[in-house]
């Protein structure tokens, strides 16, 4: 039996949601933000956010309130912001809320997709980790994210932890 251990320089969450994040900083004691964190977003939003570098992600014109006023969903790369916009008045998100936040959420996430950017040029070993919270990803999603990452960031080191219930139905794959 192989007893040595894989040392990570960083534990990055990928999503779905909170419970990521959560866990992470928990576990790891390190509460320094990622782009992916607090998010709630599949895998394939993950894949198509890192494929795009971020582009199309929080663009003017295309986040809206979503799931009752809940949070706010961004058309552009299909993720849900619970955390970053909050109501003005009352207690549900309004398209009017949206738009005067978004310059500051743009900011941010702006600021982190370069940290991401940094970290994936950096020669630091990363423990990617995404929480496949409804079972819905394939060994073949997992396979195009790991792709993604390696074409676009070349000579970037990391591994990949997908968490889920069940097994995939391509497991064997």
């Amino acid at each position: 039996m192989d007893t040595r251990r894989v040392a990570f320089d960083a534990c990055v969450g990928l999503g779905y949601h909170c419970e990521t994040t959560y866990q992470l900083r928990r576990i790891t004691g390190v509460e320094s933000a990622h782009f992916f964190d607090w998010l709630d977003l599949d895998l394939d939003a993950v894949t198509e956010a890192v494929d795009t570098g971020f582009r199309d992600v929080l663009r003017t014109g295309a986040v809206e309130p979503f799931s009752d006023g809940q949070c706010a969903l961004d058309r552009g790369s299909d993720i849900r912001f619970f955390h970053d916009f909050t109501p003005g008045d009352g207690e549900r998100l309004t398209q009017s809320d949206i738009d005067l936040q978004l310059p500051r959420a743009q900011a941010k996430f702006a600021a982190l997709a370069e940290r991401w950017r940094r970290l994936t040029a950096s020669p630091a070993r990363v423990l990617h980790v995404h929480l496949d919270a409804f079972d819905e990803a394939s060994a073949d999603d997992l396979r195009r994210l790991r792709a993604v990452l390696a074409a676009g960031h070349p000579g970037h080191t990391f591994t990949l932890l997908w968490l889920r219930r069940t097994a995939p139905a391509d497991a064997a794959a």
